[in-house]
């Protein structure tokens, strides 16, 4: 019987007791002609593929000699239901809890990954597929930062779609700008992550979704440390206080003895906590003292700036990507004296 495993950006499928030569065997996907490797192994063959450019919606034959065997149904685990696209119990417990279904972290991005094939850009889950792969790249940036161009590109028509906000949809906007915001940044692709924030942060989504306080809050700190890498110091202490302050306002709302949310929301407010304390810090570093008319009490920090509260989800990412942005972001805050405007 045919098995099939998923790692990192490639899918193996093995072929018990079988006889089959590179010279004998082509593997098509909706007629497209796509390569493999072939390796032999206790008399089990197991032919490898690289899925950039790989859709399992599609018709997969491997054609060895004269024989036509049709793939689709190796690939049924991984297959979203097409009509289910929009049933949110559905897609909430197949991929978005992906752990529900058993899936580890290289079946999910295979799952998100075709999946992107199949969810139209109106469908909120669609940022739900971009947020989960992006995380997926920062996992493992070596084997899959070639899917960072499309993402983007996708990611901007799915903010422009012309559908009504709801709630959920707000979630994932939010959501998926503050993680690919942040794989941009990590890849010094400064510009594009300016573009996504920009547009996030013009507007007041997070009001509709208490679920997004948290990347919302990340997607004004992210906004703040462009500011501070063009030594824009005075626009960028501002926004570490907006972040600061939009903190405490939603830790205010969480809080609130009416939201029976609360302890299922409890690492939202651990994270709110630590990114405006941080951002609390920032603005002292990039404004001096914090201006009265902010309304802020002034702090007495001459301590070091470190950002591990940006990457809570993600904490091992800068040291797997060659990142510039962050340490000179960071270099570049902690040589500012305590009182220097």
């Amino acid at each position: 019987m045919n098995k099939i495993e998923v790692k990192k950006s490639s899918f193996t499928i093995t072929f018990e007791n079988e006889k089959i030569s590179d010279n004998s065997i082509e593997l098509y996907c909706a007629q497209e002609k796509k390569d493999f490797s072939l390796s032999n192994k206790e008399g089990n063959i197991f032919l490898n593929v690289e899925f950039i450019d790989f859709n399992i919606y599609e018709d997969v034959t491997l054609v060895i000699g004269e024989k036509k065997i049709i793939l689709n149904s190796i690939f049924k685990n991984y297959k979203l239901s097409i009509d289910k696209l929009r049933d949110e119990k559905y897609m909430t417990n197949s991929i978005v809890n992906a752990s529900s279904r058993g899936f580890n972290n290289d079946e999910i991005f295979f799952v998100a990954y075709n999946a992107l094939n199949i969810i139209d850009k109106s469908n909120h889950f669609f940022g739900a597929m971009v947020t989960l792969l992006s995380y997926r790249i920062l996992e493992n940036p070596n084997e899959r930062s070639w899917l960072i161009g499309r993402l983007l590109k996708e990611k901007v028509e799915f903010d422009k779609a012309e559908v009504a906000l709801t709630p959920n949809r707000s979630r994932w906007i939010i959501s998926s700008t503050a993680v690919l915001s942040m794989l941009l940044l990590l890849s010094n692709k400064v510009n594009n992550a300016e573009n996504i924030l920009s547009d996030v942060l013009k507007s007041s989504l997070y009001t509709l979704n208490q679920l997004s306080f948290w990347n919302y809050c990340l997607c004004l700190f992210l906004s703040a440390l462009i500011k501070t890498k063009r030594n824009e110091h005075y626009d960028a202490g501002w926004e570490y206080l907006k972040v600061f302050d939009f903190s405490r306002k939603s830790l205010s709302d969480l809080y609130h003895p009416r939201n029976d949310w609360i302890l299922g929301q409890m690492s939202d407010c651990r994270a709110l906590l630590d990114l405006g304390e941080l951002g609390l810090k920032c603005a002292h570093k990039s404004l001096g003292d914090i201006p009265a008319e902010s309304r802020i009490s002034n702090i007495k920090f001459s301590g070091t700036i470190c950002f591990n509260p940006i990457f809570e989800r993600s904490r091992n990412a800068r040291n797997k990507i060659n990142e510039i942005f962050f340490s000179e972001v960071e270099k570049i805050l902690n040589s500012r004296k305590a009182c220097a405007q």
